[in-house]
């Protein structure tokens, strides 16, 4: 298995590009203390399962039909 240590080309794909600084403090770890994404939290979690209950709810109460949200 490559690294981005061995292979360059791979710091773009996933966007690291060396080591973190916080990775020298003593009593830190970057991978396990770093604070949860919200964005993404919400974006891939949350968001969309409100989102899929709305658009459900406006169909069977037919407020929208799925032609006009497809189409």
């Amino acid at each position: 298995m490559r690294s981005i240590v061995d292979d360059a080309l791979l710091k773009p794909v996933y966007g690291a590009y060396g080591e973190s600084p916080l990775s020298t403090l003593r009593y830190f770890s970057p991978v396990s203390c770093l604070s949860p994404d919200v964005m993404h939290d919400i974006n891939e979690g949350v968001m969309m399962l409100r989102a899929e209950f709305v658009v459900k709810s406006l169909v069977c109460k037919g407020a929208i039909s799925m032609k006009t949200i497809t189409d």
